[in-house]
């Protein structure tokens, strides 16, 4: 019977070992730049939507503009948001009804309305958003530290 060295299975162990590390190095080293890839990509495509959103604005705007360039609808638009009347004409506003024991000038103070419900004030926790450092939005404990350790960026 033939029994196999150990001699013999020791370099394979050795090629499998030298193996396995270099495939792990390879994947440690190649993981930054294909993350900070993704990342890029990501800031990519949300710069891309806002890019559309203010194209979209932008069409609005200059069909606007075009409609604004008859002298009827500058009447019309100052009369509808801003209130501005005509030379020698005078602007009425009328006022609600009044209310049971309410004169018709008290009707529109809106301490004359009836109180707020507490389940439909706005949450008590006002601007959530702004303790947040921009970047760091997600990825928890990991990312912050992966975050403050990357000064020679």
């Amino acid at each position: 019977m033939a029994v196999a060295s150990p001699a013999a299975v020791d370099p394979r162990r050795h090629a499998v070992r030298i193996l396995l590390v270099a495939t792990i190095v390879t994947v440690v080293l190649a993981w930054q730049p294909i993350h900070t890839l993704v990342q890029q990509q990501g800031q990519i495509n949300k710069i891309a939507s806002a890019i559309d959103t203010l194209n979209r604005q932008r069409a609005a705007l200059e069909e606007q503009s075009r409609a604004l360039e008859n002298p009827d609808a500058i009447a019309a638009l100052a009369r509808q948001q801003y209130q501005l009347v005509r030379e020698n004409q005078q602007l009425v506003q009328v006022l609600p009804n009044a209310k049971a024991g309410v004169n018709g000038i008290d009707a529109a103070d809106p301490a004359n309305d009836p109180l707020v419900s507490p389940t439909n004030v706005m949450s008590l926790t006002p601007h959530q958003g702004l303790g947040k450092v921009s970047g760091l939005q997600g990825g928890g404990y990991w990312s912050r530290l992966r975050h403050t350790l990357e000064f020679w960026r």
